[in-house]
């Protein structure tokens, strides 16, 4: 969903309002699954225990999704995704939207665009071997600066077992 149009497979829904109870109406699966919660809450009432949506978490969760599709090279039209986000952001107190705002700025400083060459890697059907470059680089990067290098998420979860060892248990 995150590289490919999701319309079909939102259609076999049937008739649901995808965006029910969603702060801005964006095909995020961060959305989605907020759109669940209230979805769920409706339903059992009081049962269900209070809580206040992190509005600025929410927007920052669906930028992240965002960006994590332009990484990806989706096909999806991203440029309206963020043109829709960034309307949602209008709707809230200058304080959040500041706030929002800051992070952004912090999340752009950070990103190296490489967008176009990605979504041609995908659209040749390249991807594999784009993310293996990029992984080299990093690899590079991380040797270069000094960093702890792993082969993967398992080799790195492994590196932090000190942490859960019996003289470091947490009580």
């Amino acid at each position: 969903m995150l590289v490919y149009d999701r319309d079909e497979y939102l259609s076999s829904l049937g008739d649901v309002d995808l965006f029910a109870g969603t702060p801005v109406p964006l095909g995020t699966v961060t959305n989605y699954v907020v759109r669940d919660l209230m979805m769920v809450r409706s339903l059992v009432g009081a049962t269900y225990p209070e809580f206040t949506l992190d509005v600025v978490g929410y927007f920052m969760c669906n930028y992240g999704e965002l960006m994590h599709m332009q990484r990806l090279g989706s096909l999806r039209d991203v440029g309206a995704l963020y043109a829709q986000w960034w309307d949602g952001i209008q709707m809230l107190s200058s304080e959040q939207q500041k706030q929002i705002k800051e992070y952004v700025n912090e999340l752009e400083k950070q990103r190296v665009s490489l967008i176009g060459l990605r979504r041609l890697a995908v659209r040749l059907g390249l991807d594999p071997l784009y993310h293996s470059v990029v992984r080299a680089v990093r690899h590079i990067r991380h040797r270069l600066a000094k960093k702890p290098v792993y082969a993967d998420v398992l080799a790195a979860a492994m590196q932090t077992d000190y942490m859960i060892s019996s003289d470091r248990a947490i009580q």
